[in-house]
């Protein structure tokens, strides 16, 4: 009798991941990707001597269980690879956010461009958490708009999180403290692209409110 009881709760529990795995898959709209974004997007690449072969887009305007950051061919005209990707958390710790900040401590997302720049270990979380021992690889990002020019100042990154997942589930909400933060195998994957690039690559997040 217990024995029947152990499995038909382990299957409610496997049941209910599926179905919130599902509604995930089911419910989510593409990232907006419009083509006067994307042809923006090469204009300021090629003014200012950046990569013109990819770029990055992040929409945050869709859930944080979305693959919501983009890797863009922009000889090939799409996408070529997508990953979840956090938010800061001062902007909220739900799946969505609609509060962006270029505050120092705000511990929120900054939307706007970005160059990519060099890549390093990081070495503390907020300025106070020395975690350099443990060898974790990151991106320097520059901010190039009003919306973002705190960037480099406010210490914003680009780097894995061994807590992501890659899997569509709806709960928990992933977040940071205001980086682009992604899983460790989508990290391992844009950083081909970024470092095989000899120009810098533009990163571009954005939110908009009506998908186009």
């Amino acid at each position: 009798m217990r024995k029947k009881i152990i499995i038909r709760i382990v299957l409610c529990i496997v049941a209910a991941i599926a179905i919130a795995m599902g509604g995930a898959l089911y419910l989510d709209k593409a990232p907006s990707l419009s083509a006067e974004r994307i042809n923006e997007a090469k204009s300021f690449a090629k003014a200012n001597g950046f990569n013109l072969d990819y770029c990055i887009f992040v929409d945050y305007s869709m859930p944080s269980r979305s693959k919501r950051m983009m890797v863009y061919d922009i000889s090939q005209d799409k996408v070529v690879y997508s990953c979840k990707c956090a938010h800061g958390n001062g902007g909220g710790t739900e799946a969505t956010l609609e509060s962006f900040s270029n505050e120092p401590n705000s511990h929120k997302t900054s939307l706007g461009r970005y160059r990519i720049g060099k890549k390093r270990i990081i070495n503390s979380i907020d300025g106070q958490f020395d975690v350099s021992m443990f060898g974790i690889p990151c991106y320097e990002l520059h901010g190039l708009d009003e919306t973002n020019s705190n960037a480099y100042k406010r210490g914003i990154l680009l780097h894995p999180s061994p807590i992501m997942t890659t899997l569509p589930v709806a709960i928990p909400p992933w977040h940071s403290l205001g980086c682009f933060s992604i899983p460790n195998s989508a990290f391992n994957t844009i950083s081909k692209y970024i470092d095989q690039s000899k120009n810098p690559m533009l990163l571009w997040a954005y939110y908009d409110s009506v998908s186009s």
